[in-house]
């Protein structure tokens, strides 16, 4: 083997480094160009992106919240559904008949209305605001041009009429940023609208110029509240015999409008509150304004006798009478040239009589009598003791009534207020006093709604056992006794065990300026007599039959609810 002579080595090695001087040289320009590609003209291009980009804030509708019965039973809850909304501008003429045909088969509206439709409105319209996801599917099958499909939410009253008057219903209409939402009418959905909507979401994503969505987080976020839940004291199952016995009684009696209230007399939770006529909450936008009245908290009438036990309650927490004291109904008073009298229709004059033959009797000259006793100071005291004439703090809406102010009363008025006429009261408020008489003299407020929820969770309780007491409980008892002889001999079987007390009240129906031939009738009682758990008003308006007095036409109400809750709440017997 021939060596290699230093001379040719040395070249050799000159070569080696040169070839790795270029290689080492070209990979460090292609770093630069790289760093420059992807760093430096990068961050620039990124910019440009940026800079080119289009926001677009999505609105996040938040879930209206359920309501439900005591129980948990579901009286009112939305569920998800689809809205058909049209964009005529995008429909040529020539092909509307078509669009107008094939929409129609699938949501049941005649093709003739969607056109009209069609010509009257240029901007964007809802058609049908309330498809299922089936017929939703079948209309994007189509690929209708000006034609979408949104998403919705329906309010959904899975007992129908039951509770309307409570419940109450939602219209939609355009609420944050331009976007169809539900709103409360009336009733709870209308009382608690800001406890029950929620509040919106917001989410802002970036699109590219060609309306491509980037993968760029988004900027700014509002996450979706949505509503709350509340849980009524309404028992549904005492709501429903409340309502049928109700319903019944103004039809067969002929009456205008009626309502009934039942309340626990010690909590002051109402377990059913029934107005009729009624509605059907799916269904509200048929529905006559006047059936829309809650008769229960906004009708105000001349109660008649029903007032009568306030009268009791104040002569006897005042010391003017003892449930002994013979008070005499010797015939006619005149006072201020107006004659007072107990017509001989109805037994009087009445002669001597204890507080329970008063009672019993439904005295009005006995009553004016023991207004006369106590003097005007001390029956409007007593009158605005009981709530008459006050505002309340009950959920729903509810109308104040009526009572003159004190300095304006005369001899006369404080005579017509002993026996019901000369103030307006409503049903509400009468039961609401009656409670106190029920409850020992202990006044609780009547309420319909006994929670708030969030996830499930309890966030609010109304939970009321005791306020004020506005009379003594020695005074409540010796009414109560007293209280027995409207109702003697009327109880039926079976719920006489336990002893009824209540008072009836049948009042000249006042109409344009003049009182009519019409009577308002009501009865208002509780049981059991020992300790009263249980309160229930009946009022019928109106009735068009012979002999429409209270003790015919509420009294039988009356007992045939209160029967049935004995057997449902299984009261032991006494």
């Amino acid at each position: 083997m021939a060596l290699q002579s230093p001379k040719n080595f040395s070249t050799q090695k000159t070569r080696i480094k040169l070839v790795l001087g270029i290689i080492i040289f070209f990979f460090f320009c292609l770093s630069l160009h790289l760093f420059n590609l992807q760093v430096i003209q990068g961050s620039r291009e990124g910019e440009k992106v940026y800079a080119n980009t289009s926001q677009n804030v999505d609105i996040l509708l938040p879930r209206r919240g359920t309501i439900y019965d005591r129980s948990g039973k579901v009286l009112a809850q939305s569920v998800d559904c689809y809205r058909v909304d049209i964009r005529p501008a995008e429909i040529k003429p020539e092909n509307r008949p078509d669009v107008a045909s094939k929409l129609s088969q699938i949501l049941r509206i005649p093709e003739e209305k969607i056109l009209e439709l069609f010509a009257k409105y240029y901007e964007p319209f809802p058609l049908d605001r309330q498809i299922d996801s089936e017929m939703a599917d079948k209309v994007k099958s189509l690929s209708l041009p000006g034609v979408d499909i949104l998403p919705s939410e329906k309010r959904v009253y899975p007992y129908g009429a039951l509770a309307a008057h409570i419940l109450g219903f939602v219209h939609p209409d355009f609420g944050f940023n331009g976007r169809e939402e539900l709103f409360g009418l009336e009733g709870i959905e209308a009382a608690f609208e800001s406890t029950l909507h929620g509040n919106p979401g917001v989410v802002v994503q970036y699109f590219s110029p060609i309306g491509e969505k980037l993968p760029i987080p988004p900027s700014q976020m509002q996450p979706v509240e949505n509503g709350k839940d509340i849980v009524l004291t309404i028992d549904t199952t005492i709501q429903n015999i409340t309502e049928t016995a109700l319903e019944k009684a103004v039809q067969e009696k002929k009456a205008r409008s009626g309502c009934a209230i039942v309340f626990d007399v010690k909590s002051g939770e109402i377990l059913a509150l029934a107005s009729f006529p009624d509605f059907d909450p799916n269904n509200w936008s048929s529905v006559k304004k006047e059936d829309l009245q809650n008769v229960a908290t906004q009708f105000s009438y001349e109660p008649g006798s029903a007032i009568k036990f306030v009268v009791g309650a104040a002569a006897l927490e005042e010391g003017v009478v003892e449930p002994d004291t013979i008070v005499e109904d010797d015939g006619p008073i005149v006072i201020d040239g107006n004659i007072f009298s107990c017509p001989s229709e109805f037994g009087g004059p009445h002669g001597k009589q204890n507080l329970y033959q008063l009672f019993k009797n439904s005295c009005n000259v006995g009553f004016i009598k023991l207004g006369q006793m106590l003097g005007i100071d001390r029956m409007y005291k007593y009158f605005k003791l009981f709530g008459f004439g006050s505002p309340s703090n009950f959920e729903l809406p509810a109308s104040l009534g009526k009572i003159t102010p004190q300095d304006e009363w005369s001899k006369s008025d404080l005579a017509a207020v002993s026996f019901g006429y000369g103030l307006e009261v409503t049903p509400l408020q009468l039961a609401s006093a009656f409670q106190i008489i029920s409850n020992d003299g202990k006044y609780v407020p009547l309420h319909i709604v006994k929670e708030i929820r969030e996830n499930g969770k309890a966030i609010e309780s109304f939970d009321f056992t005791f306020t004020k007491q506005v009379i003594s409980k020695r005074t409540a008892l010796q009414l109560r006794e007293a209280l027995k002889g409207p109702v003697e001999g009327k109880v039926p079987q079976g719920l006489d065990q336990y002893g009824v007390f209540g008072k009836t009240g049948t009042a000249r129906a006042w109409k344009d300026g003049q009182y009519t031939d019409l009577n308002n009738t009501t009865f208002v009682g509780a049981f059991p007599i020992d300790n009263p758990r249980i309160g229930i008003l009946v009022n019928i308006n109106e009735p068009q039959v012979e002999f429409a007095y209270a003790v015919r036409v509420c009294v039988p109400v009356f007992m045939e609810i209160a029967a049935k809750i004995v057997d449902i709440m299984r009261f032991p017997l006494p």
